[in-house]
């Protein structure tokens, strides 16, 4: 395209060279006027189709690195995604590995199993203000309660957990979240009661769902030792 531009400014150059006689009805400088003006007029045509070229590749080129960055981005995001589930099953795996030796464990490793589930619970819920409570629903007596940060029910969480709809597994009530075990066994349930910050959104309920399940577990095959 260059070329062309060059040949055409050239022309315009070499016009008067090339046009010494009268033109049809023109005289040799009208019919130089004309010449150079269309020349002038390609020229004009030349560069601005350039210019537009240009324009066009400057947006594509933009509109590929935008991409390049929200897929990079997108990426990022993915392998953090993928990091923080992996984390969530190793935990997870962590205390059932452990839970499969309860029958021969002792107290030390028993609380030691409760603090995996606890350390747990904050990391999932991203607070350490909850308290996980046994409850026997049948008789309506709260059994036993371990936390971190609020490690004592309050009055309205003790009868929400108390008058639990049976038909569900997580019930929000004004700043608490709470929780309960997948599985209740002879009436016994495992609760997770979490204050909530702000109107906090909870992620993560089934694995805190099984995390309670895993509580319950506990509870109950080492309960004599208690």
């Amino acid at each position: 395209m260059y070329w062309i531009y060059l040949a055409v400014f050239i022309l315009m150059v070499l016009t008067p060279g090339i046009i010494k006689d009268p033109v049809f009805l023109l005289s040799e400088e009208n019919a130089e006027e004309i010449v150079i003006f269309l020349l002038g007029i390609i020229g004009f045509l030349i560069f601005n189709y350039k210019e537009k070229q240009l324009s066009f590749n400057l947006k594509e080129k933009q509109k590929v690195q935008k991409e390049a960055t929200k897929t990079s981005r997108d990426l990022a995001h993915s392998y953090s995604y993928i990091g923080e589930i992996n984390r969530k099953l190793e935990i997870l795996n962590d205390i059932s590995l452990k839970l499969a030796e309860t029958p021969n464990m002792n107290s030390t490793e028993r609380k030691y199993i409760y603090k995996l589930i606890l350390d747990a619970i904050k990391t999932l819920g991203k607070t350490d203000r909850f308290t996980v409570s046994f409850a026997n629903l049948n008789s309506r007596i709260i059994m036993k309660e371990i936390g971190k940060g609020n490690k004592k029910l309050s009055p309205e969480v003790k009868k929400i957990i108390l008058n639990f709809d049976k038909r569900k597994n997580i019930i929000n009530a004004n700043e608490y979240a709470i929780i309960r075990s997948s599985k209740s066994v002879n009436g016994i349930s495992a609760f997770i009661s979490i204050k909530l910050k702000n109107k906090q959104a909870l992620k993560d309920l089934e694995l805190l769902k099984t995390l309670a399940t895993q509580a319950l577990l506990l509870r109950l095959l080492t309960k004599k030792r208690d």
